[in-house]
């Protein structure tokens, strides 16, 4: 029944964990020089007690052998109609709009890893990987939907870039420091937008199921035993 029970929780966890979710890039301000910011990052940074949760994929799948969150989608605000804009707080045309992940905490050896699109069908290692302790990664993906430097200076800054995932290869909480950055550079006049602040995103990465719940079976036998010990 204990196992049972455990099982079920486990399940429901995952169901729930793998609900997606859109964080969206935008400008604070109107006009050139705005500085970037996540229109609704306020939700989902760590200071808010939000917590990404990870789950192991088996060896043989896509992502085998790491713990993976791939249900958040970092996305751009539409500036035009063409991609159902103009929206809110979006950034000016022609930004290209990209996350800098600079800092990674977490379990000693640990490793943070971005799998770019579709990227894990066919690689069995991430696009890039930082180690947990690393204080200037400088390792960018992009936000704006585009071949980059084809991005003309009247394009839209919209992206909404599907099946990327993030992995960690240990157990434990990871901590994952960054910031958006305008990487246009129109005419060589520099960006449109002034970088955005720091965000910080937390990952708590727990034993997969089947450890736990093996775990879960020992401590119960051992305490049965000693139970009939005591009798």
């Amino acid at each position: 029944m204990c196992v049972f029970y455990v099982l079920t929780c486990l399940h429901v966890g995952n169901a729930l964990a793998q609900e997606h979710l859109h964080i969206n890039a935008g400008a604070i301000s109107a006009g050139i020089s705005g500085q970037l910011y996540f229109e609704n990052g306020a939700n989902y940074v760590a200071g808010s007690g939000y917590v990404f949760e990870p789950d192991y994929r088996p060896v043989g799948q896509t992502y085998g052998g790491y713990y993976v969150t791939d249900n958040v989608t970092f996305s751009a605000l539409a500036a035009t109609a063409d991609f159902g804009g103009p929206e809110p707080h979006h950034a000016e045309l022609g930004a290209f709009i990209r996350f800098v992940v600079e800092i990674v905490t977490g379990p000693e050896n640990g490793r943070l890893g971005f799998w770019e699109s579709d990227w894990g069908l066919i690689n069995p290692t991430p696009t890039f990987s930082i180690e947990t302790g690393t204080a200037n990664a400088n390792q960018r993906f992009d936000i704006t939907e585009n071949i980059f430097p084809l991005h003309g200076p009247n394009e839209d800054p919209w992206g909404h870039i599907h099946e990327r995932a993030f992995s960690f290869t240990l157990p434990g909480v990871y901590d994952v420091t960054g910031y958006l950055a305008d990487d246009s550079n129109h005419g060589g006049n520099g960006p449109r937008h002034l970088d955005s602040v720091l965000y910080t995103f937390r990952f708590e990465v727990v034993p997969e199921p089947v450890s736990s719940v093996l775990l879960l079976i020992g401590a119960v036998m051992l305490l049965r035993r000693q139970e009939r010990r005591r009798v």
